[in-house]
Formats: C-alpha cells, sequence, structure tokens
C-alpha cells in the first residue's frame, strides 16, 4: 500500500507516513503504556497471588482450629454423655443394692417368721404329745389298776442253791400271768 503525504500529497514510506501524520509517536505512547500497565497487572498478579497464598494458609490454620475446635467440641459432649451414663450405671446399681439389701431384710424376716411359727408348731407338738403321752400313762396306770397279778404254778420260791449260782436281773424276775381284767372296757 503506498501513503501519501496528506500535506503535500507525495509518495512517502509508511513510517515518514506515520511521523507527519503523528501517529508513530501515538503507537509508541500507546504501547509503551501498554508495557507500564502489562507491568503493573504483571504485579498486581503477583500480589494477588502472594496475597492468595497467604489467604490460603490462613484458611489451611483456619481449618485446622476449626477442625480442633470441631474435635474439642464432640469430646466435650461425648464426654459429657459418657458421665451421664457412669451416674446413670451408679444410679442403677445402687438402685439394685439397696433391692438386694431389702430382699435380704425380707428374707430374714421371712426367716425369722418361720423360725417363730416352727418354735411354735414344735412347741404345741410338744405339749401335745406331752398331754398325749400323760393321757397314756394314766390309762395304762388304770389298766395296772384293774389286773389281778396270779403267781406261776410252783410259785415264787427258789432254792438257795439256783439264786447264789444265778445274777439277780430282769431275767431271774418271777413271771407274771395276768389272769383277768375286772373292767373289760378298753380305753384308748
Amino acid at each position: 500500500m503506498k501513503y501519501t503525504c496528506p500535506l503535500c500529497g507525495q509518495p512517502v514510506t509508511l513510517t515518514q507516513y506515520r511521523k507527519i501524520t503523528g501517529i508513530w509517536e501515538e503507537r509508541e505512547r500507546l504501547l509503551k503504556k501498554v508495557r507500564e500497565e502489562r507491568m503493573e497487572l504483571k504485579r498486581r498478579l503477583a500480589e494477588e497471588m502472594r496475597k492468595l497464598r497467604m489467604e490460603r494458609a490462613r484458611f489451611r490454620e483456619e481449618k485446622h482450629e476449626l477442625i480442633q475446635k470441631a474435635v474439642e467440641k464432640r469430646k466435650r459432649a461425648l464426654e459429657s454423655q459418657i458421665t451421664a451414663w457412669k451416674h446413670k450405671a451408679e444410679q442403677i446399681e445402687e438402685e439394685a443394692r439397696r433391692k438386694i439389701e431389702a430382699l435380704k431384710l425380707r428374707e430374714a424376716q421371712i426367716e425369722k417368721r418361720a423360725q417363730e411359727k416352727l418354735k411354735k408348731t414344735l412347741a404345741l407338738a410338744h405339749s401335745q404329745a406331752r398331754k398325749q403321752e400323760a393321757a397314756r400313762f394314766k390309762l395304762l396306770e388304770k389298766r395296772l389298776r384293774d389286773v389281778r397279778i396270779k403267781p406261776p404254778v410252783g410259785g415264787f420260791s427258789r432254792s438257795p442253791s439256783s439264786s447264789a449260782k444265778l445274777p439277780l436281773g430282769p431275767w431271774t424276775a418271777p413271771h407274771i400271768f395276768i389272769i383277768e381284767r375286772e373292767n373289760k372296757k378298753d380305753e384308748c
């Protein structure tokens, strides 16, 4: 493309044309401005990257702190729950101990009542047995009064020679024979 000078109309080179028209300077000025802006952007970008790295590091620290706080909070919650469970277990154990002691006391009372009842029953049975024995003894005494004794045939005499040889005892007693009863009623 051919450039002509806008002032005189002669053909000129592109650089001359730009000089003439002032575009060259403007272009250089714009390029310089673009370079400066690029440098400024690079500087800002580096600054932003530095800030971003610092922010990222701060975020990691905060994240770590938040995690630690969450862990501590959860740990405290679990510890309080464990403490509550331990307290409840102690209450249950205490209640079980009280119930066991109450059952032991009740068992002792039942045992005591059973012993007392057994003593009363034994005393009553003993008393009844004594009464029955007394009644039997009276009946035997009455029967003995009603019986007559007859000596054996040959009498109760012993020869002196036989008595010296035999020791006295229940086997040497004379035989007693019951002959009859005066009263035939049988009393029990």
